[in-house]
């Protein structure tokens, strides 16, 4: 659970923050960068990479296949299959992290990229996401029974904790720290919102001040 809270709510914040694209995309040789642009910007053949942009970009889309992909990954049968095949696994770390990249850069500027929500937007889409992901929490933490068949067949077990115990960790853990880096995006898109009203809102205020003196 604390690998894949990493890859989803840690790193993927943490590097759209930083905003590395320029500097991938000047690894490439000059003359290299001239032909890519240029077909993705006139080949017809970029046609479905532009409409895969397109569709991707849409923050529900983006919520949809974060939370739902984090949702799916529990499925026990999942889970399962994941911990018995290492390439599968391997692979689903590779897509936690790139729909975290997607998932944050709807909401969170990454220049030269800009986000596609406002603060009002942003709000939204981290509160929905943070429920999402707690309600998931609190069902791993509510079931009474261990699901996840190669942790229950672990000997000697981690720590001296029951099958259950640190599947109700591993919710505990889902729940929060997990959820804190949503909790933080949440309120600065809260803080936003108030200053972008209170900026609104300003401009409103000012005759009626000025009438009354």
């Amino acid at each position: 659970m604390l690998q894949h809270m990493l890859l989803q709510m840690v790193a993927p914040p943490l590097i759209v923050l930083g905003a590395p694209w320029m500097a991938f995309w000047r690894v490439l040789p000059l003359p290299t960068r001239r032909r890519l642009a240029g077909w993705l910007a006139h080949s017809t053949g970029a046609s479905p990479l532009h409409w895969a942009a397109r569709l991707l970009g849409l923050p529900v889309v983006a919520w949809v296949l974060f939370l739902g992909t984090i949702a799916v990954s529990h499925v026990p049968l999942i889970f399962d299959f994941a911990l018995r095949h290492s390439a599968f696994h391997e692979a689903e770390h590779v897509v936690f992290l790139g729909l975290g990249l997607l998932f944050w850069s709807r909401a969170i500027d990454s220049p030269p990229f800009r986000a596609r929500l406002g603060p009002a937007g942003a709000f939204a889409f981290f509160l929905t996401a943070i429920l999402a992901e707690s309600l998931l929490a609190l069902v791993i933490m509510g079931l009474r029974a261990p699901v996840y068949a190669p942790y229950a067949a672990l000997a000697p077990r981690p720590e001296g904790l029951s099958a259950l115990a640190d599947q109700q960790l591993g919710g505990t853990m889902m729940l929060e720290p997990a959820s804190l880096p949503l909790l933080i995006a949440l309120l600065w898109a809260l803080k936003r919102w108030v200053e972008l009203q209170a900026a609104v809102r300003g401009p409103e205020l000012a005759p009626r001040e000025t009438s009354r003196a």
